[in-house]
């Protein structure tokens, strides 16, 4: 049923990118990433200054522009002049653009919702997803891993190729439908940990091939400690631990980093582990 439902998605989305194709007039759109309101106003004020003339400006021609801005997921559109204005002399008069917002055109404003959608079921998988032990036994085995961050991209990439797919189409429809050359989606996102706690990810899209880029941002074990990702953040952290289990397995990632926590629970620091001094020349040693 799963299956049926992409494919029924990625056949309306080649629909509409034959809908819409013949009325995407290049020069009537402008591609705003991750941009404000005013400066989707200031873009506007530009693009009128570029784009009508004076004679057009005498004619009191208008024009209607539409800025895109995919990474918000929104469309605003503007009407837009140049009006011959007086200034205090002796500076000749200038013609200055003038913008009014609009209501944007249901075709225009129907691709932007189709990619609300992908991406917003592409999160509702996202968080269903666990990652089993078997790619990630624990939140601190992040430090200093070298292999960690691509057992989750990889795991996401299998987990989700679907979701992925249908939001990388619906994006290539916008793309061709407004011209837009900046299609990346970077989005954070909670993927839960079979051991317990959890990880915040960054997911940016490629499009050749198809897939996810996977930046881990933050690893959280089941006590709510955020684990460095660096061997050089240990000494010192005050950590808490719910069970000394939980504190048997943070000492089995830290160890090879002479590092040791106390197996107690509540609240305890890392330290170094052990060493040799002639009040205890034979320490107990790490690991």
């Amino acid at each position: 049923m799963k299956f049926i439902k992409i494919i029924a998605t990625l056949f309306s989305i080649v629909v509409t990118s034959s809908l819409y194709s013949g009325v995407a007039l290049a020069d009537n759109f402008i591609e705003c990433y991750a941009c404000t309101d005013t400066e989707k106003l200031s873009i506007v004020n530009t693009w009128a200054v570029n784009n009508i003339s004076e004679s057009e400006a005498n004619q009191n021609k208008i024009k209607d522009v539409h800025v895109v801005d995919i990474f918000n997921n929104v469309i605003r559109s503007f009407r837009v002049s140049l009006k011959l204005t007086p200034v205090p002399p002796p500076l000749p008069a200038n013609y200055l653009p003038n913008s009014v917002i609009i209501n944007t055109p249901h075709y225009l404003k129907e691709p932007m919702s189709q990619l609300k959608v992908a991406k917003r079921n592409l999160r509702a998988a996202s968080n269903e997803l666990i990652i089993p032990t078997s790619e990630i036994s624990d939140a601190w085995q992040f430090t200093k891993c070298a292999f960690c961050e691509n057992n989750v991209e990889r795991f996401i990439n299998n987990s989700l190729s679907g979701e992925i797919t249908t939001v990388q189409m619906t994006i290539a429809t916008l793309a061709q439908t407004f011209g837009l050359i900046k299609t990346g989606l970077p989005n954070t996102f909670v993927i839960k940990l079979e051991a317990g706690g959890q990880l915040d990810v960054m997911m940016t899209l490629n499009n050749k091939p198809i897939s996810i880029n996977v930046t881990v941002i933050k690893a959280v074990d089941p006590d709510g400690n955020t684990v460095p990702f660096s061997e050089t953040g240990l000494r010192n952290l005050l950590l808490q631990i719910s069970t000394i289990n939980r504190a048997n397995t943070i000492n089995d990632f830290i160890f090879r980093f002479n590092f040791m926590v106390p197996l107690k629970m509540g609240f305890v620091t890392i330290d170094d582990c052990p060493k040799v001094t002639k009040e205890n020349p034979t320490p107990e040693p790490c690991g």
